[in-house]
């Protein structure tokens, strides 16, 4: 299969027979959307999944308990293990499990909507049928890189004006 080009310019593409639509950041991330975004950079920097960072703040927890009530004191060790290790998560990004092109591709599914798709939510679930559906029709990543970096940009211009909004000196 020769695979496709994304073209951003004409604002939309098919994949697996569903029309897909290229929005801009002001245009499509509510609330629920920017939650996941803040998520994604933070699952992302931390080269982990929600799942695995729970359990591991747990294990911690639960460890410090012990440790306070005067049993499993061997646990010290442990514990300093399991913290040395989210910090090397967040240090070494090199040893990241998770790829860039995933982050860029699971950041497209934030602005790159079906028709009709309501953009005040968002879910794993359709993120990845969205993602398996660009794979099968048999795009490039290079476009949705290129999206992503520009998605990225117009968020950070789109926040910084956010941020100034009213901070503007009064004569």
């Amino acid at each position: 299969m020769e695979l496709k080009e994304l073209d951003p310019s004409s604002g939309f593409f098919t994949a697996n027979g569903i029309k897909y639509i290229i929005t801009k950041v002001v245009e499509s991330l509510g609330i629920a959307r920017y939650n996941e975004y803040e998520k994604l950079r933070f699952l992302y920097s931390m080269n982990t999944s929600v799942e695995s960072l729970v359990a591991t703040i747990q294990q911690m927890q639960q460890m410090t308990a012990d440790i306070g009530r005067g049993i499993g004191k061997a646990n010290i060790f442990h514990l300093a293990t399991l913290q040395n290790e989210l910090i090397d998560r967040y240090i070494n990004k090199e040893q990241r499990t998770g790829t860039m092109a995933e982050y860029y591709l699971m950041l497209c599914t934030l602005f790159i909507n079906e028709e009709g798709e309501d953009t005040s939510q968002w879910s794993k679930e359709l993120a990845e049928t969205k993602i398996k559906n660009w794979i099968a029709e048999g795009y490039r990543g290079g476009g949705f890189f290129l999206q992503a970096k520009i998605f990225l940009q117009d968020l950070i211009e789109d926040y910084t004006k956010s941020m100034g909004h009213g901070l503007e000196e009064k004569e």
